[in-house]
């Protein structure tokens, strides 16, 4: 059974056989438990929002935020290699098991996309958007192509935006500006 207390951000593994998920508050903490219950652990001593699992079941990359913090954090899924990968950064998603796609952040701007090797090494800026981004970023199903939520406002009113990997193209495909929250691909 789940821990009590106020707890957000349930992502299941793509295999289907865990779930990570984070309490909030004072003493927060990042739990895994298998999707049937059972063998509810602490994963990491703190809390996290925006969890992402590798293709391969084997990391998880997160916002280890707070009000003064923007980093994403990477842990094995077994909760050993637990670390911040990125400062001044969130969201995101997975290029493939050792690569990942994220939001480079200043405080609460957010304004290039850049990626990185779950090593620390290689961070590439893909595209340095000059205006705000919100933290929404999704992978096409066919992975050439990236989705996210650009050009908004402090009220979060923005366009959707798509690029093709490897190229410096993004393309605004909304008519007017929006309250959008997520974009998702349909296959």
């Amino acid at each position: 059974s789940i821990t009590t207390g106020n707890k957000h951000w349930f992502t299941l593994s793509p295999d289907g056989s865990e779930i990570v998920y984070s309490t909030t508050g004072v003493g927060a903490k990042t739990y895994l438990i298998n999707a049937d219950g059972s063998n509810e652990r602490v994963l990491v001593d703190r809390g996290g929002w925006m969890f992402y699992w590798s293709p391969d079941n084997s990391n998880i990359f997160y916002c280890a935020c707070s009000p003064t913090e923007a980093n994403i954090g990477l842990i094995q899924a077994d909760g050993t290699d637990h670390r911040i990968l990125v400062e001044d950064a969130i969201g995101g998603v997975w290029l493939n098991k050792s690569t990942i796609l994220f939001h480079r952040a200043t405080r609460s701007e957010v304004y290039t996309i850049s990626q990185i090797a779950i090593d620390g090494t290689n961070e590439v800026y893909l595209v340095d958007h000059g205006s705000f981004l919100s933290a929404s970023m999704k992978l096409s199903p066919d992975r050439k192509y990236i989705a996210y939520l650009g050009d908004c406002t402090s009220d979060y009113i923005c366009d959707i935006f798509v690029m093709e990997l490897g190229k410096k193209n993004p393309v605004n495909i909304t008519n007017s500006p929006g309250y959008y929250w997520n974009v998702i691909w349909q296959p």
